[in-house]
């Protein structure tokens, strides 16, 4: 094996600590509650403050990496999630008093890691000489689905299996040790810095630019509105058992989101992505409308699944062919690409709750269903609305990438 390719699967390790930073906590929800007596809103922080966390750290970095070396960032940031993970699990233990202020500030610590990783990890893929980027790309983010697949299923089955809940978050601090170990001594890649990386102010004014950052906002957008959902709405929206909605619905979309990427992957010198990529979005479009519109929960449940496989190319496709179009743009361009991207995957769930409140709020909504002799509970339409709505996006993103693949190489 190269040195150089050893440093592509370093990154694909580096990118299962991301999926850990941000699949950690959900699953330890009720131990935690049960634990410390949390409320539900308490446990709502830990995903808000992480995501903000990774956001900031994310704009703050990139510049600074523009600047220095990228070894000492992406070693730092695997001990930031190391620390962090670590803080997280013995939170009671070094803060007695107030065990919530150490949990709270444990995924800080690794939230700040995960940005830094996120943040690092396309750059340096892309910079990697090679002639499949889009594969590398793609290839590197089905990482990101299998670390989600891994953390959620192994966390739930460890749990399940009556082990405590501190021995098994430090079971997974092995996990960034691991990544940081190995880029001590790998081969990095230089990135574009200083006379040789294009000025962000040319980036940010050129057309492409704008198109590429709509696109990864959508992108985001598309994944999460189903990723972040799916589980409610299998068990209020289809009236599915929680452990069905849990497994056969987050873990399942999951699955098919790391299939695509690993098809597109492993078949690189087969992949035209100005095919793959308008049809990726129709097939999105369609699993979307099913999944909203079928009378059969099994049918909606596979739909959502399906899904995953329509978003999987999008995300990943969008970075390499901007750095194809800006190959000295450095990171504080993958850096504000990131930002949108998380600017999308936290407002499109957002938006998918609004409109299912909304739809529940509406005073009219029990005697409209009782009319159309429906026996559905307003719940469940509520979130069958809210859905549907988030549609918006893959519809969006359609003609986004089309303008998007039309664009020239800039020079």
């Amino acid at each position: 094996m190269s040195s150089i390719r050893r440093t592509v699967r370093i990154c694909y390790l580096g990118m299962l600590a991301v999926a850990l930073v941000s699949n950690l906590a959900p699953p330890l929800f009720i131990p935690l509650r049960t634990a410390f007596g949390l409320s539900f809103e308490q446990l709502g922080r830990f995903i808000l403050l992480n995501c903000v966390t990774q956001a900031g750290c994310i704009l703050i970095c990139g510049p600074l990496v523009d600047r220095l070396s990228v070894r000492p960032f992406v070693l730092l940031a695997n001990a930031l999630v190391f620390s962090g993970v670590c803080l997280f699990a013995c939170a009671d233990r070094l803060f007695p008093a107030h065990p919530y202020t150490g949990l709270l500030l444990g995924t800080v610590i690794y939230g700040m890691g995960g940005g830094i990783l996120d943040l690092l990890l396309s750059p340096i893929v892309s910079a990697v000489p090679s002639d499949r980027k889009a594969s590398d790309m793609n290839l590197l983010h089905a990482f990101y689905a299998i670390g989600q697949i891994l953390t959620v299923a192994l966390t739930s089955l460890a749990l399940w299996l009556g082990m405590g809940w501190r021995i098994v978050v430090l079971g997974w601090s092995l996990l960034p040790l691991l990544a940081g170990l190995g880029f001590v001594t790998a081969s990095i890649p230089e990135l574009a810095r200083g006379d040789h990386r294009q000025r962000l102010r040319d980036i940010i004014g050129n057309r492409m630019f704008f198109i590429a950052m709509a696109a990864i906002f959508l992108s985001g957008a598309s994944e999460m509105a189903v990723a972040q959902w799916v589980s409610a709405y299998a068990e209020k929206g289809l009236g599915l058992p929680k452990l069905l909605g849990d497994l056969c619905g987050l873990c399942l979309f999951a699955a098919m989101l790391g299939v695509g990427r690993l098809l597109i992957g492993f078949h690189a010198g087969h992949v035209r992505l100005d095919r793959v990529l308008p049809r990726a979005c129709l097939l999105t479009i369609a699993a979307y409308g099913v999944a909203c519109l079928s009378p059969w929960a099994w049918l909606s449940l596979v739909a959502c699944a399906v899904s995953g496989l329509g978003i999987s190319p999008l995300w990943p496709s969008v970075l390499a062919i901007t750095a194809q179009h800006f190959p000295r743009g450095g990171v504080s361009m993958f850096a504000i690409l990131s930002a949108c991207g998380a600017l999308g995957c936290a407002g499109a769930p957002w938006a998918v709750g609004l409109i299912a409140d909304a739809v529940t709020a509406y005073s009219r909504l029990p005697g409209l269903l009782a009319q159309a002799h429906l026996t559905v509970a307003p719940e469940s339409v509520a979130l069958r609305v809210g859905m549907l709505a988030a549609i918006v996006c893959p519809v969006l993103m359609l003609f986004v990438i089309r303008r998007m693949l039309r664009r020239p190489s800039a020079a």
